[in-house]
């Protein structure tokens, strides 16, 4: 295989577009957690109720004045749901490694896009 043509076949791996997935497929790799802050409201929920937050990173976040999940979804939004920024603003602030602060950005963006 010459250069160019290890180029065009990397090329080609990493520019096919990846077929969106339907809110069943989704679930299908989600947690129980995650499926079912989703599908309730959030109102009066505590920062523990958020997928990838448990009572640690809940208690730094917490610590942080930010103890509703109300206040991460405002976050969120604030941060017009750029993920990296939201991932950052929650490993700063709780202490969540890339998974759960993945895992919150998930359980929030999902909620966000079906109820607001």
């Amino acid at each position: 295989m010459t250069d160019r043509s290890k180029y065009l076949h990397f090329h080609h791996f990493f520019s096919r577009e990846i077929p969106e997935t339907t809110g069943s497929e989704l679930n299908m790799s989600t947690s129980k957690k995650h499926q079912t802050f989703c599908s309730q409201s959030m109102a009066g929920k505590p920062v523990t109720a958020l997928p990838g937050i448990g009572k640690a990173n809940g208690g730094r976040l917490q610590g942080h004045g930010t103890g509703s999940a109300t206040q991460v979804l405002g976050r969120y939004l604030v941060n017009e749901g750029n993920q990296s920024q939201f991932q950052s603003w929650l490993k700063e602030n709780s202490g969540a490694n890339s998974k759960h602060s993945a895992d919150c950005y998930n359980g929030v963006r999902e909620w966000s896009n079906n109820n607001l």
